[in-house]
């Protein structure tokens, strides 16, 4: 208790020129993965979590105060900080890369939301996504250990064990029931396209359940024992998303390094693009060659 006191003080010292009521959610902040910047309507730095100092290499007690575009030598016209409090509107998955003062680069996606008090702007809170922080979660979420059924407390025992099928899915055709002629017709071709060596297209509105079908299919594949690995094209931007299919290389770009991408990773499994609709039309193009050949460079997905 004398801890939660005390960092609750401490809290309240470091926003005392803004409205408390507002920031009673500070303590959560503390724990985010992603980094955290609350700055004031002046844009200095009211808060500012642990991962983002990480990030930067920064110390978060000489960061307080200062404003957002001395710490990150940047101008008001570019600092989507400062944007937000101009026109008190959100910038949502905006990509930056810049270069920390130790000269590490960092390549980042940012959603920028204004706070309002009073219906006045009163200062901004940032939250940055680091791509090699997004890449391991792709990763981690993929990952069958951090899988957890929400819905399976009344299932049978009969069933709870085939949803550990320990490859990255949790259902099989068995889980698609329906009577409609046209939900059957669908189940029967997608059944019938197991085993061909060509990519699969599911075509569908939101929520109508594709993944469910493109895990049915790898589960009745040959390629069933492999990984099973999903990534929604229309959540990542195109600089990002080009690295995380395919990989990077050290030395090409700045702060690159050696990663696989996750064509490497479902490598002799699956790989859902799930959205791809919305992939930019120049990585469409990379991706359409990659398809077809099934290979790029020298490896074969």
């Amino acid at each position: 208790m004398n801890t939660k006191i005390s960092r609750a003080s401490s809290i309240a010292k470091t926003v005392q020129d803004m409205d408390l009521t507002l920031f009673s959610m500070l303590p959560i902040l503390d724990l985010f993965y992603e980094g955290i910047i609350i700055a004031n309507k002046e844009g200095r730095v009211v808060y500012m979590n642990q991962t983002q100092a990480d990030l930067d290499d920064l110390d978060i007690n000489l960061v307080k105060g200062r404003k957002v575009t001395e710490i990150y030598r940047v101008d008001d016209g570019i600092s989507p900080t400062m944007q937000c409090l101009r026109t008190g509107k959100a910038i949502e998955n905006l990509a930056c890369f810049y270069r920390t003062h130790l000269g590490k680069m960092i390549n980042s996606i940012h959603n920028v939301y204004p706070l309002f008090h009073n219906r006045e702007i009163c200062g901004t809170i940032c939250f940055i996504r680091e791509y090699n922080s997004m890449d391991k979660t792709v990763e981690y979420a993929n990952s069958q250990e951090t899988k957890r059924d929400l819905q399976s407390f009344n299932l049978s025992n009969h069933h709870r064990e085939r949803l550990n099928i320990g490859n990255g899915t949790r259902f099989t055709f068995d889980d698609l029931i329906g009577n409609d002629e046209r939900f059957i017709q669908a189940v029967h071709s997608a059944s019938m396209a197991c085993n061909t060596p060509s990519s699969i297209m599911l075509y569908g509105e939101t929520g109508t359940g594709k993944e469910l079908f493109a895990q049915s299919i790898h589960n009745k594949s040959f390629r069933s024992k492999k990984r099973f690995v999903a990534v929604n094209c229309a959540a990542i931007p195109e600089n990002l998303l080009e690295g995380i299919l395919f990989g990077t290389s050290k030395g090409a770009f700045t702060g690159s390094i050696d990663k696989e991408g996750l064509f490497e990773k479902a490598s002799g499994g699956t790989l859902l693009l799930d959205e791809i609709n919305s992939m930019p039309i120049g990585l469409q193009a990379k991706l359409l060659r990659t398809l077809q050949e099934k290979k790029y460079a020298g490896s074969v997905p």
